[in-house]
Formats: C-alpha cells, structure tokens, sequence
C-alpha cells in the first residue's frame, strides 16, 4: 500500500491518495493515515486526489469515508476522485455532500481530475 504523497500539476501541489485494490480494512487504516498528513497542512490549501479503481464500497467504509470528510473539511480546497462504479460515485457524492461538501467532483480520467484540482 502505497503512501500518501504529494505530487505538482500545472504548478500546484496535489495530495495523491491510492486507494486503488485495498480491500475494505486496508481502505480504513489509509484514511487513518491520510488523516495525519491532512490535518498537519494549512487550512483550505488541499487538494486531494483519490484514487478508486477496483475498490469495494462497504457500510464500515462509508462510514469511514463520512468521519474522514468531516475531519478534513477543513483542510480540503476541494477534491477529485477518479476511476469509481456509477454506484460508487453516487454513494460518494451522497455521503459527502449531505454533509455540506460541494467541492467534490468525480472523473473517470486522472489528468482530467489533476487539471481540474489544479484550476482550484
């Protein structure tokens, strides 16, 4: 399992979060992690970009995905998450706009997502 990391795109800094394969526990313990790197920046100056591809979306994971938005909203300029099922992109967007997040968009290409996070 990968880091988080932050990588630059069109001269802006972008925390990579690679979800991409983890099973629903290991998704867990990286937004534990990703918590810590997030929490240690200033206030509105990340951009986050998730990467989702062939992940299982499970109730302990919303649930997680519900406390780590909330923890980082204020943290977070906005957030890009590519490569999820219509389903899971619904249940995304449900989870963390109900909670007053409308800085969240989600791609299916991550240089589309990169350029969008980088016009923020």
């Amino acid at each position: 399992m990968a880091e988080p990391s932050f990588v630059e795109h069109n001269g802006k800094r972008l925390l990579l979060l690679d979800y991409s394969g983890l099973t629903p526990p290991e998704i867990i313990a990286y937004m534990q992690e990703a918590k810590r790197v997030i929490a240690a920046e200033p206030h509105q100056s990340v951009r986050l970009l998730s990467l989702v591809t062939r992940i299982q979306v499970t109730n302990d994971v919303v649930t997680a995905l519900e406390e780590f938005a909330t923890h980082n909203a204020p943290f977070v300029l906005a957030s890009a998450i590519v490569g999820a099922t219509s389903f899971q992109k619904a249940a995304i967007a449900l989870s963390i706009t109900s909670m007053g997040r409308l800085n969240v968009e989600t791609f299916d290409d991550e240089e589309e997502a990169k350029d969008w996070l980088a016009a923020r």
